[in-house]
């Protein structure tokens, strides 16, 4: 819970609230605190109607450092899964070799087995990782 200063009296008010605690009187909801004074504003007010401060250019400032950030994100789930397919890529190939590498059969049959759920499970963590990439994207609107 954050809190402003309220309009009327400068008392502290919760931004959820809809009357002051202190002087009893409405104050406008969604507010929220300005980040110099403390001022309680109308969340997307443009200035702060205390001290002046440039509430929106500040925060058109914080939405591009968060599509900044929400790139990174993207480009790191997009890693992950990159990374995954290759190992799992690499892993049928090793099985496949296994196979025919002239071995026992009882032993390549092993080591098929270890393949085989090394490869159960990192199909379930590729999986994971698509998701969690595409609901990334989904969330922040990046194709």
């Amino acid at each position: 819970m954050a809190l402003a200063k309220c309009p009327f009296c400068d008392g502290e008010v919760s931004t959820y609230a809809e009357s002051c605690p202190h002087c009893g009187k409405l104050v406008k909801r969604p507010l929220t605190a300005c980040p110099e004074c403390g001022g309680a504003i109308p969340s997307r007010a443009a200035t702060c109607g205390h001290c002046g401060y440039p509430v929106e250019a500040n925060r058109l400032k914080l939405d591009k450092e968060i599509a900044g950030e929400v790139e990174v994100l993207v480009r790191m789930a997009a890693g992950k899964v990159e990374r995954l397919e290759k190992q799992q890529a690499l892993w049928e190939q090793d099985a496949k070799a296994v196979k025919g590498d002239g071995l026992g059969e009882g032993a390549a049959a092993s080591i098929a087995d270890i393949y085989s759920d090394q490869l159960e499970s990192l199909s379930f963590e590729l999986a994971e990782a698509r998701r969690n990439l595409e609901l990334v994207r989904a969330l922040n609107g990046v194709e």
